[in-house]
């Protein structure tokens, strides 16, 4: 499976802007020769919100971002993950969703919202509050995917997966992912994991996005803190049929 990592920079102000960059990168990753399976792109909730408090956050503007990445998936006929935000009842959330090439949300991870800073969540081992578990594991026509929202500075508090068995592909739509915390993680599971990071306008952003074989070594690397992509070819088994696709886990 080919996978590209895309890293965009985006602006903290300028939201319809951001969307317009993550719309041509798409398409140029999508262009590209090989052409990707999946294209993993970073946590983007600044592209949904601007600097406003999350209470002017709008169903609408949820839906408008999603809706936009379910439209790219759909066009170019590849698989999409990326971290946006969603109102829900119990309000604002930062989720990540993997989008097939119908278009269709196939996986969709939560982690609760709790602060408008881009670069922290909900860390009920520091804030004392209940948060989702951030992992979603489900089989599907490009192999077992663990699909993971969170945010925070790095994984150290983030759960472990519970699972029987491991994913064939672990994908993180972050921030600013930090090397060590995707090698430690793809070689505790003896997997492939993706990290997409995210650069935000200012002076002095290391993100970075990587790609790791199932010994935790770096296959891809984006360029640290400018908009950039990686391309990595990866070996998964593919779940090839419905029955396969409907035998989940689903931790969530």
């Amino acid at each position: 499976m080919n996978i590209s990592v895309t890293q965009p920079r985006l602006s903290l102000a300028k939201r319809a802007n951001n969307l317009s960059i993550l719309g041509d990168m798409v398409r140029k990753e999508a262009q590209r020769t090989p052409a990707p399976d999946l294209i993993v792109l970073p946590d983007c909730c600044v592209a949904t919100q601007e600097t406003a408090p999350q209470s002017n956050v709008t169903t609408a503007m949820c839906q408008g971002f999603a809706e936009a990445f379910a439209w790219w998936a759909r066009e170019w006929g590849v698989w999409i993950a990326v971290g946006h935000s969603t109102q829900t009842d119990d309000g604002l959330k930062e989720v990540a969703t993997l989008f097939d090439p119908d278009g269709d949300p196939f996986i969709r991870a939560s982690n609760p919202r709790t602060t408008n800073n881009p670069r922290t969540t909900n860390n009920p081992r520091t804030t004392g509050n209940p948060a989702d578990d951030p992992w979603v594991i489900r089989n599907s026509p490009i192999g077992r995917i663990a699909l993971c929202s969170w945010n925070a500075p790095t994984m150290d508090a983030c759960p472990p997966i519970e699972s029987k068995r491991s994913p064939d592909l672990i994908i993180i739509p972050a921030i600013n992912p930090n090397r060590s915390a995707i090698e430690i993680i793809s070689k505790a599971h003896n997997t492939y994991a993706v990290f997409a990071g995210c650069v935000l306008d200012g002076p002095g952003d290391k993100a970075q996005g990587f790609v790791a074989d199932r010994s935790g070594q770096i296959i891809a690397e984006t360029t640290i803190g400018k908009a950039s992509s990686a391309f990595a070819s990866v070996d998964v088994d593919p779940c090839n049929t419905p029955d396969e696709w409907e035998a989940n886990e689903v931790i969530e």
